[in-house]
């Protein structure tokens, strides 16, 4: 894993809307956030985030050959839930 700083996508650079809305950094016991929730008012837009993160990084996965996207999708989301009680509606 590179030290670096991650690159800004060329289709974020040239895009001249785009706002930065999230930051992560993992540290020795966790992660840091760095979030701008004023980006949207409703909440559930940021559940739609995270299940549009989800799949990016099972996909990842899968174009780097660790895992196939699937396996991924299944592996993260039960670490999510491990993490997140699943709430009765």
């Amino acid at each position: 894993m590179s030290d670096r700083p991650m690159q800004v996508p060329e289709q974020v650079r040239s895009e001249p809307t785009a706002k930065e809305i999230l930051r992560v950094w993992s540290v020795t016991n966790g992660q840091v956030f760095s979030v701008r929730v004023e980006h949207w008012d409703d909440p559930a837009a940021w559940g739609i985030l995270l299940a549009d993160l989800a799949r990016h990084i099972a996909r990842s996965y899968a174009e780097a050959g660790l895992r196939d996207e699937e396996a991924a999708f299944r592996r993260l989301v039960s670490g999510f839930r491990a993490e997140v009680p699943i709430l009765d509606e």
